[in-house]
């Protein structure tokens, strides 16, 4: 029996690996953060980071496989 008046959790599915991509070279284009800790802070970031390593297992691959490279590796 479900306790009364304590939070339902909701899952979601994972995005795919295209949404992933799409996501995250979408936030490249309008100058949001891609590293990790910035995306964490966006609303539903925490879906984008979980859904990366749902498919790619490191979030370095999902920004390889989006074609960008790491913040910090930007400014060299």
């Amino acid at each position: 029996t479900p306790i009364v008046g304590w939070p339902v959790r909701t899952r979601h599915r994972a995005m795919t690996r295209a949404e992933v991509v799409r996501t995250l070279r979408g936030l490249h284009r309008s100058r949001q953060p891609t590293a990790m800790s910035g995306v964490r802070e966006l609303p539903d970031g925490h879906y984008l980071i979980n859904s990366a390593f749902h498919h790619f297992s490191t979030w370095s691959a999902a920004l390889d496989a989006a074609g960008l490279r790491r913040e910090k590796d930007r400014r060299a």
